[in-house]
C-alpha cells in the first residue's frame, strides 16, 4: 500500500483509521498497565495503615534459663538469667529492672545486680519474704539451675546519671541496684556507700562490697550497733544521693535531702490516694484516634485495654514503669512512684496503671 496510491482519497482514510486505532491500543495498554500496578500498592497502602492504626499487643518478653544459683544471704538467692535464644539482644544499664512471669501466674519485678558489661546475662538477688502473695517464695522454691522463665526485657526508671560526688544509701535487698552501680562509676568520681541492715548475716554482698569498696563503706548493722543510723550525720550535704531500701528509709531520705540531689527505687508504691479527687476523664489515644471514656472507677490503663489498645501493664501499683506512655496534651495527675513528678512532665512520661487526669481530657501516645 505505497507507490503509486499514496494521497489518494482511500488510502488516506485507511491511514488514519489505522493511526487512530494504534492509538487507541497504546493508551488502553498503559492505562491498564498503570491499574494493574497501582492495585498492589493500594492494597498494601490498606494493609499498612490497618497495621498502624489497629492495636497490637508486642511481645516484650523472652525465655530466659536459668545459669547459676546461689545462695548470697540468709534468706536472699542470687540468680543468673541468660536467654534461651542466642539471638535475642540484652542492653541495659545500671539501675534497670526485669519483670519475671512466674509459673504461679504472678509477675514480679527485681533490680539487676550484675555488671552492665556483660550483656548477655542477667543477674538478680530475690528476698525470700514468707510472706503473702507468693512471689518470692515461689521463685526461691521453684528455680534451680536450667529452669526457664520467662522474662521481659530490662526497664530503666532509676538511671545513673553523671555527677561529680555520689553517695550510695541501701538497706537489706535495696543493695541490688547499687551494686550494679558501683561497677558503673568512672574511676575519677567520688563516691561512698552506707549500707544499713537489721542483722549481718541477712546482708548480702556484705564480704564482697568490703573488699571493692575499702574506706568507701559505712556498715551499721542495727541489731549490733543500738538502733537506726542518724542519718541526718550520715548525709553528705555536697553529693547526689542515690537510695534504695524500706519505705521508711526513702521517706526520711525525703525530709532530709533536696530533691534535686536525691533519686530513689521504691519497693512498694508511696500512698498518693489523697492528692487526687477521681473523675471521669475522656482519654484520646493519638496513634489511632480512638476516644475512650473512662469512668471514675476505671483505671485509664484499664480503659486502653478495654478499646484493645496494645499497653503493656505488670506491677499495675505505680511501680515498674512498663505501662510508660506519652502525654501529648492535657494535664496529668502523677499517682505513681516510677519517679518523681518533675522528672516526669520533664519527659512526659505517664503511667495509666493508677495516674489520672487533672484536665477533663488527656490526649496520649508512644
Amino acid at each position: 500500500m505505497v507507490g503509486s496510491d499514496v494521497g489518494t482519497p482511500w488510502y488516506t482514510t485507511l491511514s488514519i483509521i489505522l493511526i487512530t486505532a494504534t492509538s487507541l491500543a497504546v493508551v488502553i495498554r498503559i492505562v491498564i498497565t498503570r491499574r494493574s500496578m497501582n492495585a498492589p500498592a493500594q492494597s498494601a497502602s490498606k494493609t499498612a495503615s490497618s497495621v498502624a492504626t489497629t492495636p497490637v499487643a508486642s511481645d516484650n518478653s523472652f525465655l530466659a534459663r536459668v545459669s547459676s544459683r546461689r545462695q548470697v544471704a540468709r534468706d536472699i538467692v542470687e540468680l543468673t538469667f541468660t536467654p534461651v535464644d542466642s539471638s535475642v539482644e540484652l542492653d541495659w544499664d545500671a539501675g534497670s529492672h526485669v519483670t519475671l512471669h512466674l509459673g504461679n501466674g504472678l509477675e514480679r519485678q527485681y533490680s539487676l545486680c550484675g555488671d552492665p558489661a556483660e550483656a548477655r546475662v542477667l543477674t538478680i538477688a530475690v528476698l525470700d519474704t514468707h510472706g503473702e502473695g507468693g512471689g518470692s517464695s515461689w521463685i526461691h522454691q521453684n528455680l534451680r539451675e536450667g529452669s526457664e522463665i520467662r522474662v521481659d526485657f530490662p526497664l530503666q526508671n532509676f538511671p545513673l546519671r553523671p555527677h561529680r560526688r555520689y553517695q550510695f544509701v541501701a538497706s537489706g535487698i535495696g543493695i541490688t541496684p547499687i551494686r550494679s552501680m558501683l561497677t558503673s562509676l568512672p574511676a575519677s568520681r567520688e563516691w561512698e556507700l552506707v549500707y544499713l541492715g537489721r542483722r549481718r548475716e541477712e546482708m548480702a554482698y556484705l564480704d564482697e562490697l568490703k573488699q571493692v569498696c575499702g574506706s568507701r563503706l559505712m556498715v551499721h548493722v542495727s541489731s549490733e550497733q543500738g538502733g537506726r543510723l542518724d542519718l541526718k550525720k550520715a548525709i553528705d550535704p555536697q553529693a547526689h544521693v542515690y537510695a534504695c531500701g524500706s519505705e521508711a528509709l526513702l521517706q526520711e531520705l525525703e525530709a532530709i535531702v533536696p530533691a534535686e540531689r536525691l533519686h530513689l527505687e521504691r519497693f512498694t508504691p508511696r500512698d498518693r490516694s489523697d492528692e487526687h479527687t477521681a473523675h471521669p476523664v475522656k482519654v484520646t489515644w493519638q496513634p489511632t484516634g480512638q476516644v475512650i471514656d473512662v469512668p471514675t472507677n476505671q483505671t485509664i490503663l484499664e480503659g486502653l485495654e478495654g478499646a484493645g489498645i496494645g499497653v503493656n501493664g505488670s506491677c499495675r501499683r505505680g511501680v515498674c514503669g512498663s505501662c510508660e506512655v506519652r502525654v501529648i496534651s492535657g494535664l496529668p495527675a502523677h499517682l505513681d512512684s516510677v519517679m518523681s513528678d518533675e522528672e516526669k512532665d520533664e519527659v512526659g512520661a505517664f503511667y495509666p496503671c493508677v495516674s489520672r487526669a487533672e484536665s477533663e481530657t488527656l490526649v496520649l501516645g508512644h
